[in-house]
């Protein structure tokens, strides 16, 4: 199981509802790609600068901590690997506060 947060090779399309807000892509836990769909769509957190550090918090806060007791009975469940990025994936980066989630 991975401690430290990383998106490694996440890449895909954040959405608000069913808009495009921006188009990214990790390799190896390092952003390469960003493309900036509709700025007016863009989390709080990502109004001023989109970049690395931004889009892995937005994430990180989505996340389930990986130190959750019972967490890894039950991504073995869904056969779901116990690191972040796959959590990401297979939740689409889906949280209960707003209507953010991930298209890959």
């Amino acid at each position: 199981m991975k401690g430290r947060f990383e998106l490694g090779n996440l890449s895909g399309t954040l959405m608000k509802n069913d808009k495009p807000v921006l188009r990214f892509s990790f390799n190896d836990g390092v952003l390469r790609d960003k493309e900036i769909i509709d700025p007016t769509l863009l989390p709080f957190d990502m109004l001023d600068e989109v970049c690395q550090r931004t889009i892995e918090n937005f994430f990180y806060y989505r996340a389930t901590p990986l130190s959750r007791q019972r967490l890894d009975e039950s991504l073995e469940e869904y056969n779901i690997p116990a690191e972040y990025e796959a959590m990401i994936r297979a939740g689409k980066g889906r949280c209960a506060h707003d209507k953010y989630w991930l298209a890959c």
